[in-house]
């Protein structure tokens, strides 16, 4: 496996699961199922399925031009509704100083990778290497990619058990707050007139 793979796969993606279980467990603390809801947990499904796109495709390229570009604009996309959710949610939620650090390291350790994966692009352009400067999607050999038999189910592990389930349990959490509130709202036969 190439360094920057390794780099990015053990420590980058390593330390992008600890803080999104850190941001989880603040939003458990701020009972974001009272405040903000369903639509928040939906959100961080949506940042998540972003960032889980943009590993895939560090996995699966090359690095090239156009995957940098595909990154960048993921994680564009990614800043942006990042900021519309916090607009949204600072008002009804509060967002603690230690939940804004953790939400810092969520957002420069995807830069830090991509940066890690234009090591190898600028080097290419500057040797004249058209390969790496190309505006194409490689595929990895099997071999770059190939790691310990044991590292890869302890990685795919990890993002599920630390990021998948809990953020499963906290949309399932919202929702279920969401029917229950509905549920006392609704008005019983006493009071519906019949």
């Amino acid at each position: 496996m190439s360094p920057v793979i390794g780099m990015l796969l053990q420590v980058i993606l390593g330390l992008w699961v600890a803080a999104g279980f850190a941001d989880w467990w603040c939003h458990r603390r701020t009972r974001i199922e009272q405040t903000s809801g369903t639509a928040e947990a939906l959100c961080h499904w949506l940042l998540l399925l972003q960032m889980g796109t943009a590993i895939t495709l560090c996995t699966l390229f090359q690095p090239t031009l156009l995957l940098l570009v595909l990154l960048l604009c993921l994680w564009l996309a990614h800043q942006s509704i990042t900021f519309m959710e916090l607009r949204w949610v600072c008002p009804v939620r509060d967002v603690t100083p230690g939940e804004q650090m953790i939400h810092s390291f969520l957002e420069v350790l995807p830069v830090a990778g991509m940066l890690l994966l234009s090591i190898p692009v600028v080097d290419s352009a500057l040797q004249e290497d058209s390969a790496a400067a190309a505006w194409t999607l490689e595929r990895r050999a099997l071999a770059d990619v190939a790691w310990r038999a044991e590292a890869w189910p302890a990685l795919i592990f990890a993002c599920v058990a630390f990021n998948g389930l809990p953020y499963l349990e906290e949309l399932w959490r919202c929702l279920r707050w969401h029917r229950s509130a509905a549920a006392a709202t609704e008005p019983g036969p006493e009071e519906s007139g019949d």
